[in-house]
């Protein structure tokens, strides 16, 4: 008497109805990366937001993505971050109002936006993080990462705008 393979008789089930979704063994947890090194926390993204613009939050959502293997979103991240930064630096040309002013309200609104958009893209990273009680990297390093963002934006601006005002021209 033979035996049959239980995978041989799903197979001529299959077979019989074409209907029937194809099985397979997928492990829910397939990918269960633990990282136990610091991240930053959505207060962190918030405040490296403030004085540094997207860019600064971008950076720091990269490198919680990219701590936890997740690199591809990260990548996403990134091209978005530096996308919504040059289109805040363009819109920043045009604005008469005076630019540090424009510059802190607009960098407010993003800090508000950012924090509940890192809450959902990494909401359960973090809470994880936290639950098992590991570190996250200081405040003052975000601001930092943020502060060093906002001189290098603001360089970035001050060359567009002696470009668009003609003064970049020796002749």
């Amino acid at each position: 008497m033979s035996i049959i393979n239980p995978l041989q008789s799903r197979a001529k089930e299959q077979v019989d109805d074409p209907y029937l979704p194809p099985e397979a063994e997928i492990e829910k947890d397939a990918e269960k990366v633990d990282y136990d090194g610091k991240m930053y926390n959505a207060f962190a993204v918030s405040l490296a937001t403030l004085f540094g613009s997207v860019l600064a939050a971008g950076l720091l959502i990269y490198a919680n993505f990219d701590n936890y293997g997740k690199k591809t979103k990260g990548i996403v991240t990134i091209i978005f971050t530096i996308f919504a930064t040059i289109v805040f630096l363009f819109a920043s040309l045009f604005v008469s109002l005076g630019s540090t002013l424009v510059y802190i309200l607009t960098n407010f609104v993003l800090a508000a936006v950012m924090m509940p958009l890192t809450m959902l893209l990494q909401g359960n990273l973090i809470e994880a993080h936290e639950e098992n009680e590991k570190p996250f990297h200081s405040i003052f390093r975000a601001i930092g990462i943020g502060v060093v963002c906002m001189l290098g934006l603001g360089a970035i601006l001050a060359t567009a705008i002696a470009m668009f005002l003609g003064l970049a021209n020796p002749y």
